[in-house]
């Protein structure tokens, strides 16, 4: 598809949440974090700096299998993106990560009881404890009790504009998640992750609303088998939608859905099963080309992902 027309510059506060599937296990495998198809100018940068911290509390068990997650995930994440040739883009991304017993238990009991949420028992359990298993057949496949911070895995990428106006923008992205990470300690998937997905920033279909939304639908072939084994699915399906409402100059909301289909193929929905996750929050535009942004996101398949996300991000374009 020709670039016809190419559209007015987007505010680093109206693009997707930088959301993926945090859940011990899911995280592992390369899905990608969500993006626009809004790419940068031929040297220009976006770049942006993301904290997540993430609380697990689930168990299950299913025909010899058992798990038990509960603790605390703070992921940083440095990502840069950098425009290049007419309609092409590169980028890296820099992952750290922290397993631990953390400190927010107490808070989500309250959240779940405003709003009325299940906890799953999780008002019983000790409070900032780490403690993440998997046996199989009788075999412990996955134990994590000690705290543990390390790189994940590192993400670089390329994109390709396939169709700029000023009512949309459509883009390709190919990226690979590079074992830099350990799996043995939920870092890194210890494989080559490779996604392909299309992204489209609409501009148009909901204008009379004042809103604008993001999606992306892509394919993941995660890879890696030290501790899933044979069981690693050879592809998977993502995706993201997101709406934005610019409510002012200075400020954004966002409302996101997140989902993804099996990664491994069990029956204990914590190990990689599909999942589909719901995120609020917004961004506060400092200046032109900087924005302050922050959101909170819940599993809608209770298990699958983390019961709790808080992200909060610096997003700048230079």
């Amino acid at each position: 598809m020709l670039l016809v027309q190419i559209a007015r510059a987007e505010s680093p506060g109206d693009a997707p949440f930088l959301w993926r599937n945090s859940g011990p296990v899911a995280t592992l495998f390369g899905l990608p974090r969500a993006r626009t198809a809004v790419l940068p100018a031929a040297g220009e940068v976006h770049a942006d700096l993301l904290v997540e911290l993430a609380s697990h509390f689930t168990a299950s068990a299913s025909r010899g299998e058992s798990v038990f997650i509960d603790g605390e995930t703070t992921t940083v994440v440095a990502r840069f993106e950098r425009g290049f040739a007419d309609a092409w883009a590169g980028s890296i991304e820099l992952v750290g990560m922290r397993h631990a017993g953390g400190v927010l238990d107490g808070l989500i009991d309250q959240w779940h009881d405003w709003f009325g949420f299940p906890d799953g028992g999780r008002d019983a359990a000790p409070r900032d404890r780490l403690r993440m298993v998997w046996d199989v057949d009788g075999q412990r496949r996955l134990l994590l009790e000690d705290s543990h911070v390390g790189p994940g895995d590192l993400r670089v990428g390329v994109a390709r504009s396939l169709h700029r106006s000023p009512a949309r923008d459509l883009a390709m992205r190919l990226d690979a998640e590079l074992p830099t990470g350990r799996s043995g300690r939920l870092t890194g998937s210890d494989g080559v992750d490779v996604a392909l997905g299309l992204s489209l920033t609409e501009r148009s279909a909901f204008a009379a609303l004042g809103l604008q939304s993001h999606m992306t639908l892509g394919v993941l072939r995660p890879a890696g088998d030290d501790l899933v084994g044979h069981r690693l699915r050879k592809f998977a399906g993502y995706g993201h939608w997101t709406l934005v409402w610019p409510v002012t100059a200075r400020l954004t909301l966002k409302a996101q859905l997140d989902g993804h289909t099996d990664l491994v193929d069990t029956d204990l929905k914590q190990i990689g099963g599909w999942s589909v996750q719901g995120g609020l929050g917004g961004a506060w535009h400092v200046g032109p080309g900087l924005a302050l942004e922050f959101a909170v996101y819940e599993d809608l398949r209770p298990g699958s992902a983390p019961d709790v996300s808080f992200q909060f991000a610096l997003r700048g374009r230079y």
